[in-house]
């Protein structure tokens, strides 16, 4: 399907409309055994009703004898309904939930996306359909939910402002239909792992926990590291609102991203705060990887000293003071490639869990270190072996016979052997994965279909915890004096506009996007010989993708280059390719951050184009304040040059 930029929870919630109130294609025992559906809801504060007597917990209406229950002594909890509580008349959260997305008829969400009333009606009925509600299947002698009918996204919905709120859009679709740790359904990240890696681990296990007050299933850390619990129910409770870093990412407690500290470095006086003199900047290209190249630029500019560490010497290495290389992956140890996100990937008992480590194949050019050797180095100059030493044993969760020991110093392939050592057990280190590859372990049902065996949790369909977080953001930014957007901030998702959505100027009508093929994620990429000459025997990587429609309005073929200008001034050019595969609206690159200029990566040089330039940056209007994205939707004019 293609839909206008940004216009993706339109979609969305016109689907649940039609799953909830004109199909009746939903999981009732789910959302009413699984969810906070039956949670008790006061329409005028919008807050969930809760026993401060008994652990603030959630209330529910009890339907075996018509009473107001904590939800964890509710025996029969009824879904929808209005019930009188202490003389509130209230409703539950599920009723909510389908007055709420009762406006979003099809019609409304065509006028929004561009997509056909009946392309909704038919998507939202397929969907419904194909989900199997009530059917199960039997896995490994565990009778679990069979939905095979799933959501999924990933980043580049966020990339807009109200970003969050239309990922949350997108995902409550499988809530409504029970997928959720489903067969053939919507599994997530760190499911559980009962069993550790090997027989008789105890020492590498894990499974989410539940919020209390109201049975919601908390998190496990998912970015890098071991998957430890934590909670963002609790934190959004009992954490400082008070901003100690300068991404201000205490006035943001659900995102994981820095973003704000851009504007922050740069514009110091819209936050009121002190810029960083010193960056550290690896494996990463900055100048390209986020808006408009110039404000990077600014952005490195603005600190003392800048040490970099990268396999190339890429666009923003020119700004550095120092750089030091690194080898490729084909030359060094890593242990644990991605850290422990290989053991992160959702899987289902056909999926095993995998103990892995990186090895050189060839040695390193000039006998170049790897990072980890590199900082063993630096650790064992500045005398700090036995700190740097007790850091990686709690990262990788060294056992105790292979922790270093914070005397010797420090390198790639030492970490590594104790890594897979620990992780692997019976003594397989680096030389028993040199021979046999990699250790794996069968998962189990019973660490996937996580419901079906019963353990404890709800997923939340009704966000009351974001109430609490927009009162105590909004006390801390009037503390501050300091601008901040908290309309985000609400129980039930919604579309809300991007900046550009509308057409101010009918000279800039279109919208540039970026898309990310199986072979392109990156900038240093392109400088792979392999990958260039598939990106060139491509028909559409390294050019700029132009709906069939729009370029002959606009009187381009295949072939003609072309610029795209944003209202700021700041261009790009490209050569045009034209396709049906784009929506009339938008003008399409791979990557969106390609057209690198660094002399060092001869082979990527000027391949592709980076749209990415012409988003403007350092406006905080163009912010997402929950995710700390930023708005892509930016109207540009497109025009012929040659």
């Amino acid at each position: 399907m293609k839909w206008s930029t940004g216009t993706d929870a339109a979609v969305a919630l016109a689907m649940a409309n039609l799953l909830v109130n004109e199909y009746g294609l939903y999981d009732e025992e789910f959302l009413t055994n699984r969810t906070n559906g039956p949670s008790l809801v006061n329409p005028k504060t919008k807050r969930v009703i809760r026993d401060a007597k008994k652990g603030n917990k959630a209330l529910y209406w009890d339907t075996t004898d018509n009473k107001a229950k904590p939800y964890d002594e509710c025996t029969t909890p009824a879904l929808e309904g209005e019930f009188e509580v202490d003389g509130v008349k209230a409703k539950t959260a599920f009723s909510i939930f389908k007055e709420h997305v009762a406006s979003y008829t099809p019609d409304y969400a065509e006028k929004i996306s561009t997509v056909p009333a009946d392309t909704i009606r038919r998507l939202a009925k397929e969907f419904g359909e194909a989900a199997c509600i009530g059917q199960t299947v039997n896995v490994d002698g565990l009778e679990v939910p069979y939905r095979p009918a799933a959501v999924d996204i990933f980043s580049g919905i966020a990339r807009h402002k109200h970003g969050f709120v239309s990922q949350w859009a997108l995902l409550q679709l499988n809530t409504l239909v029970g997928n959720t740790f489903a067969r053939g359904g919507y599994l997530g990240y760190y499911t559980k792992n009962a069993y550790g890696f090997y027989e008789g681990d105890t020492d590498h296990t894990w499974a989410f926990d539940v919020w209390e007050e109201d049975g919601l299933i908390n998190d496990l850390a998912m970015a890098h590291g071991y998957p430890a619990n934590q909670s963002h129910y609790q934190k959004v409770r009992e954490m400082s609102y008070t901003p100690t870093t300068e991404a201000l990412e205490e006035l943001q407690p659900l995102t994981m991203d820095q973003h704000f500290g851009y504007i922050a470095q740069v514009q110091p006086d819209v936050y009121k705060t002190k810029p960083s003199e010193v960056a550290f900047c690896v494996a990463s290209n900055p100048l390209k990887n986020w808006c408009n190249h110039d404000y990077q630029a600014k952005v490195l500019e603005s600190f003392d000293w800048i040490f970099g560490m990268d396999i190339y010497l890429n666009d923003s290495s020119y700004y550095y003071d120092l750089i030091i290389p690194e080898p490729s992956y084909l030359e060094r140890f890593d242990p644990l490639p991605l850290s422990f996100n290989n053991h992160r990937v959702p899987g289902c008992p056909e999926v095993p869990f995998i103990v892995a480590g990186r090895m050189p194949i060839v040695p390193a050019k000039d006998d170049c270190p790897s990072a980890l050797d590199t900082f063993g180095a630096l650790a064992a100059k500045a005398g700090k072996t036995a700190e740097y030493s007790g850091a990686l044993n709690d990262y990788y969760r060294l056992a105790d016979a292979y922790k270093l020991d914070g005397q010797e110093q420090i390198t790639a392939e030492r970490v590594c052997d104790a890594a897979l050592k620990s992780l692997a057990g019976g003594d397989r280190g680096v030389e028993w994965f040199r021979e046999n590859g990699v250790w794996t372990r069968d998962r189990k049902a019973d660490e996937v279909y996580v419901f079906a065996a019963g353990q404890p949790g709800r997923i939340p369909l009704y966000f009351d915890f974001m109430l609490e977080a927009k009162e105590k953001v909004e006390a801390e930014v009037a503390k501050l004096g300091i601008p901040w957007e908290t309309d985000d901030y609400m129980p039930l998702p919604e579309w809300k506009p991007c900046v550009d959505h509308e057409i101010e100027d009918p000279d800039f009508d279109l919208f540039p996007v970026y898309w990310t093929n199986a072979i392109n994620t990156d900038t240093w990429q392109v400088q792979n010989a392999w990958i260039n000459e598939i990106n060139e025997l491509d028909e559409s990587c390294y050019f700029l993708e132009i709906n069939s429609g729009t370029a002959a309005a606009k009187g381009i073929a295949s072939g003609d280059k072309v610029r795209l200008s944003n209202r700021d001034g700041d261009t790009v050019e490209g050569v045009a390719v034209v396709t049906e595969f784009v929506h009339p609206e938008c003008v399409a690159s791979v990557g969106g951050h390609l057209g690198g200029q660094s002399d060092f990566q001869p082979i990527g040089n000027a391949k592709g184009t980076a749209v990415n330039h012409l988003v403007p940056a350092g406006d905080p209007k163009r912010m997402d304040h929950l995710c700390s994205g930023v708005d892509q939707c930016v109207r540009c004019k497109l025009e012929k040059i040659a």
